[in-house]
């Protein structure tokens, strides 16, 4: 037995210092197996979704079901767990509702198998909103008959609930086997369901152990052996099999790392060489990532298997980050995120770490390479002198990618860019590592000529920040409440839009105590948090890189703005509230640093109170009940301090296509058969919601006995057909129409109203990042020398917006034109630069209020 012991040590290589070489196959050896054991006692967690669902989308009706009626609908079991039926329920008013709705899975004999209960008014509202889910989680035999039945009860007769029936597409013959009303027979017509089995998928967890076994095979070649027995080295003279495969390692090391962080988005290897054909340049990009990665690792270790290993680990590693930081917030890892791995680390014990199938697919492909390269024995590779031009050739090459990507148009001339509100599909199609990279560019802001410290706090001298304590409007400053209202937007300043009646009559109404007028913006149909970020902070998007969105690029640590005013003059309740998904735009992150006390946001808001409109999309109605329950719960509790709120509605959300997002009662009609438009009469109805909501809330702050000023803009103009966009221009595209009507294209009302004089005035032209200084100026509060200095500004330049800005001359400007205006937009910039990029040494004295008088 010893003897047989030595010669297998002698044949693998293991006398010497192959004893290391051994103990190294050990580890793996129990690595593999490890990953062998996370497969196999996490297969019950691998289960995917199977769904089947009607394809004729509209040819489906409601049939009463109110009154304790109930409508079955009988299938064939296509997967042997039925996880949940979405049932299309339909009601006018879930709000009125009485009862409860309740859904069956049965047997042929009429046995009860799963039952759920759903109150009547938790159904959701429309033809076309989401499915009414009942989860079952309940076992049926694959080929069997089932029947689903729907009923009411304590719902009355008079109750308007129905469910959805319609003809079955020819794909469903297979497993939808009749319906029936009120326990009658229908002819062809079937319930308009959702079905979601789920499966375990045995094909992949046996491909995953097939896998690790290769590797463990792989693991325990003797290569030395192989060497010697096929006398290798007479045909390859400077290399055996480890150098050899080796290099083969480092060579499929790229396509390894591409492979695996593309596994997270569910793209097999299928999809991921038709990405590559598909778009060959942005899979090559990739790939050079990868590969300068892993000529860095070689050129410090000198070692094909460890470099390979290296890059493969850090590829692994960065794709399950971003894997889990995408579930847990809703968008993946932007370069720009670097500045919140502090406060990432504080709250990652919150958060549940569980595996599914992506993750353990990509764990075990990183396994099986990893063990697969590191158990060749570690050959050395280039001599010193070889490494140093390697180095060189590793940094040439770095310095040139880093040219081609900041100093150059290659990405934009290749349309290769990813759009920061949603990035995860441009993740998915331009590749992880590229799009991570793309972010970074857009983290750069451009230094303005003739910048310094001193030509800041020169400027600053003229414009001394009031004290904290100063009071202006006699013993009490007046509350305020902020309304982003999202795509606010009179269409009129576009081109006359002729309509059966005025779409925003209360607001083109408003004289006494209003100062209202256009509001020129930086973005059109989109980036909603651009805007927000311009009034807040007072600063242009126009002067920060291009399709950045300033709230995941630019703010890493708390940055003076109008929060920050209000709350150092004793401003209370200091909240934010977006009746939609808090983790849109990295709110949850940035407000705070903002100077928010609070983020309320969809979650935070109770079901009974989400007065949804269209899909998910909270009607401004019930935005700004919400805002005046807010003021008075924090009335209840505090009779001294002013009362301060920020708000982002969501009502008038894109997009418009009431087919999918849902219609609403459309009393104004769009009546120039040139413009008729359904998405857009649809929107002018919308605005008129609007418009009555303000009106609602401008009447309830009326009887309050504070002063109280509400300031309310749109973040952008909608993002509506190009055709309408067309017929608008009488014919022209966008892209041939004059310059007016392109700055037209981004512009919103705004309406500073108050329930105390504060003035009137009418077509005042003015931009977002000027609008909060000057609301404050009307309100007669303190203000930052800042604040000052954009009140002042406005004078003689009414907006900076975009690529453009106008002047007293009534003229527009492009940026890049000189104009008498020039020196002003350039220390404008300077003041900009110095508040947002240069903050080590950033003028503070000049963005907040002195401190204690002083």
């Amino acid at each position: 037995m010893k003897a047989k012991l030595q010669r297998f040590f002698e044949i693998s290589g293991f006398e010497g210092k192959g004893k290391v070489l051994l103990v190294r196959k050990i580890i793996l050896t129990l690595i593999i197996i490890c990953g062998m054991g996370m497969v196999l006692m996490n297969a019950g967690t691998f289960n995917r979704n199977y769904v089947l669902e009607r394809l004729e989308t509209h040819s489906y009706e409601p049939v009463q079901i109110a009154g304790d009626r109930e409508a079955t609908q009988t299938f064939v079991a296509q997967k042997a767990h039925l996880w949940k039926a979405g049932v299309r329920l339909y009601t006018l008013d879930k709000t009125v509702l009485k009862g409860k709705v309740k859904a069956e899975i049965r047997d042929k004999d009429g046995k009860v198998l799963s039952a759920i209960e759903v109150p009547c008014n938790e159904i959701h509202l429309t033809k076309y909103d989401d499915f009414t889910e009942f989860e079952f989680n309940t076992d049926l035999k694959k080929g069997q008959e089932y029947v689903l039945a729907v009923r009411t009860e304590g719902s009355p007769k008079s109750d308007n609930l129905g469910v959805y029936m319609g003809k079955m597409a020819d794909e469903q013959k297979d497993y939808l086997k009749g319906s029936t009303v009120y326990g009658k027979n229908t002819s062809g017509q079937d319930l308009r369901v959702r079905w979601v089995y789920q499966f375990l998928p045995v094909v992949s967890v046996a491909f995953m152990v097939i896998m690790l076994l290769m590797a463990l095979i792989f693991t325990w070649l003797p290569m030395d052996w192989i060497d010697a027995r096929w006398k290798r080295k007479k045909f390859f003279p400077q290399a055996g099999l480890n150098r050899i495969f080796g290099w083969l390692f480092m060579a499929a090391t790229p396509f390894f790392c591409h492979i695996i962080m593309m596994r997270y988005y569910d793209m097999g290897l299928g999809a991921i060489i038709h990405q590559a054909t598909r778009v060959p340049l942005v899979v090559l990009l990739n790939l050079l990532i990868y590969i300068l990665v892993a000529w860095i690792f070689y050129v410090i270790t000198n070692r094909t298997t460890v470099a390979a290993s290296l890059t493969v680990l850090v590829a692994s590693v960065c794709a399950l980050g971003n894997y889990y930081v995408f579930k847990f917030r809703g968008t993946p890892i932007m370069f720009q995120d670097i500045y919140s791995l502090g406060t990432a680390t504080e709250v990652a014990g919150n958060y549940s770490f569980e595996l599914d199938l992506r993750i353990v697919y990509s764990l075990i492909f990183t396994i099986v390479f990893v063990t697969a390269a590191l158990s060749l024995r570690m050959e050395k590779g280039f001599p010193w002198k070889k490494r140093l031009v390697g180095l060189l050739a590793c940094a040439v090459a770095l310095g040139g990618f880093y040219h081609i990507l900041f100093n150059t148009d290659f990405l934009k001339n290749h349309d290769i860019q990813v759009k920061t509100w949603h990035p995860q599909g441009y993740y998915k199609r331009r590749g992880t590592a590229l799009s991570f990279i793309i972010t970074w560019t857009y983290n750069t802001i451009e230094k303005p000529e003739g910048y310094s410290v001193s030509a800041v706090e020169k400027v600053a001298a003229k414009y001394p920040s009031d004290s904290e304590k100063k009071n202006t409007i006699g013993k009490k400053s007046p509350n305020v409440l902020v309304v982003m209202n999202e795509s606010l937007a009179d269409l009129n300043v576009d081109g006359k839009i002729k309509t059966s009646s005025d779409y925003m009559p209360y607001i083109h109404s408003l004289k006494k105590n209003t100062i209202k007028g256009h509001c020129h913006m930086s973005i059109f149909g989109a980036n909603t948090a651009n805007s927000e970020f311009e009034f807040l902070t007072g600063t242009s998007m126009a002067f920060l890189p291009p399709r950045s969105v300033a709230y995941n690029s630019l703010v890493h640590t708390e940055l003076a703005n109008f929060t920050t005013t209000l709350k150092q003059q004793n401003y209370g309740y200091n909240k934010a509230v977006h009746p939609y998904y808090g983790r849109g735009w990295n709110r949850e992150v940035v407000y705070p640093l903002l100077g928010f006390d609070d983020f309320i946001s969809m979650e935070d808001i109770p079901e009974s109170k989400l007065d949804f409109i269209r899909a998910k999309y909270m009607s401004d109605e019930g935005d700004f009940k919400l805002l005046k329950e807010y003021y008075e719960g924090y009335r209840a509790k505090n009779q001294s301090n002013p009362f301060y709120l920020f708000n982002v509605t969501m009502q008038n959300h894109g997009g418009f296509d009431a087919a999918k997002q849902g219609d609403i009662d459309r009393p104004v009609k769009i009546t120039d058969s040139k413009l008729k438009d359904d998405q857009a009469e649809l929107f002018l109805n919308l605005m008129k919601k609007s418009d009555d909501a303000f009106k609602d809330l401008t009447e309830y702050f009326e009887n309050v006995d504070e002063p109280t000023v509400i300031v309310m803009f749109g973040d952008h103009q909608p993002a509506l057909e190009d055709s309408f966009w067309n017929a608008m221009y009488n014919g022209k595209s966008v892209d041939n129409i004059s310059k007016e009507q392109q700055v037209n294209r981004y512009v919103t009302p705004f309406i500073i109203w108050a329930n105390y004089d504060i003035g009137s005035e009418d077509n005042v032209d003015i931009s977002a990042n000027m609008l909060g200084a000057y609301t404050l100026d009307k309100m007669g509060v303190q203000m930052t020398g800042y604040q000052k200095y954009l009140v002042d500004m406005h004078k003689t330049v009414k907006f900076v917006a975009g690529e453009f800005y106008m002047g007293d001359d009534n003229k527009l400007h492009r940026l890049t034109e000189e104009s008498k205006y020039s020196k002003k937009i350039n220390e404008y910039q300077k003041l900009q630069y110095n508040l947002l990029a240069d903050t080590g040494h950033t003028v503070d004295s000049f963005f907040n209020l002195k401190k204690n008088g002083k």
